[in-house]
């Protein structure tokens, strides 16, 4: 173990997650189109059913493309009073989502499947058209603030839209979106939260952290502590560092979007190095709530 050397890792390159979220929007399209009556009934997530996990899916578009292509700014829905507290704008949002899922209670399943197809297309059309590394029109709250520009604000759009197809899935029993080049961007999207997590450790520069996703070909990253912040890098199965966490890559997103818990997840993994710089990585999270 040691400090990580420079020739053994490369920086975490911006992602281009707009080819996967037409993928998995296909997916969902039709997965919805052989539900029944019934499987848009069945329990999802906490008090969700599985329609409205759909119904939910179908918000987030239209928000998109309206606060955002649009710029639309509806009465009575401003931001929260206090923009600079994490927890105002988690309450937010859950009055918004409360909000609209009530309101979608009044449309039938085929509705909200053709409003999804309609939608998907067009939020995709509207990813394509922006420049990648412009200032993201909303902040990424669980990343550093240096980071939030389009290309991971669409990242991040491509984790909820996978989260939540998850979640049907899990509910009608079919087979989870698990093809590596589906979760590999999902996962170097999350973990986007580490540097976060570790930004007020008081360690020497070229301090190190190697997160590695057993299941997964290419599955190392090291967080480490460069001259101004921490950094997220690629790194080689060889590469040197001061603190070690592997776990499996379905471990790894459950935990960061806070479906499983940090007692769950550490019992799920295996930990080696300096403790201290252990530590931190089970309090990053990349959801906001």
């Amino acid at each position: 173990m040691g400090a990580a050397t420079m020739s053994t890792m490369k920086p975490l390159e911006p992602l281009a997650a707009v080819g996967p979220i037409r993928e998995i929007d296909d997916a969902l399209e039709t997965l919805l189109s052989e539900l029944d009556d019934e499987a848009w009934r069945h329990p999802a997530v906490k008090a969700w059913r599985v329609r409205d996990v759909a119904a939910h899916l179908l918000d987030a578009n239209l928000r998109r493309l309206s606060l955002d292509r649009d710029r639309h700014q509806p009465d009575g829905a401003a931001p929260p009073e206090d923009p600079e507290r994490f927890e105002s704008w988690v309450e937010f949002l859950d009055r918004l989502n409360a909000d609209w899922t009530r309101a979608a209670d009044r449309l039938s399943p085929t509705v909200i499947l053709e409003l999804l197809r309609i939608t998907n297309a067009q939020v995709s059309s509207y990813f394509e058209s922006l420049e990648p590394e412009a200032p993201a029109s909303f902040g990424i709250q669980w990343a550093l603030p240096s980071e939030s520009r389009v290309w991971l604000d669409i990242a991040r759009e491509y984790t909820e839209k996978w989260h939540h197809q998850q979640q049907i899935r899990e509910a009608v029993g079919q087979p989870l979106l698990d093809a590596p080049h589906l979760v590999r961007p999902l996962i170097e999207t999350l973990l986007r939260a580490v540097p976060r997590a570790y930004d007020t450790v008081a360690v020497e520069t070229g301090a190190s952290v190697l997160i590695e996703a057993s299941d997964l070909d290419r599955g190392q990253w090291l967080a480490r502590r460069d001259e101004d912040r921490w950094n997220l890098y690629e790194a080689d199965a060889d590469a040197s560092f001061d603190a070690r966490v592997r776990m499996s890559s379905e471990t790894l997103w459950r935990f960061l979007m806070k479906q499983t818990g940090q007692e769950e997840a550490r019992g799920a993994s295996e930990t080696s190095g300096d403790s201290e710089l252990v530590e931190p990585f089970f309090k990053a999270r990349a959801v906001m709530a």
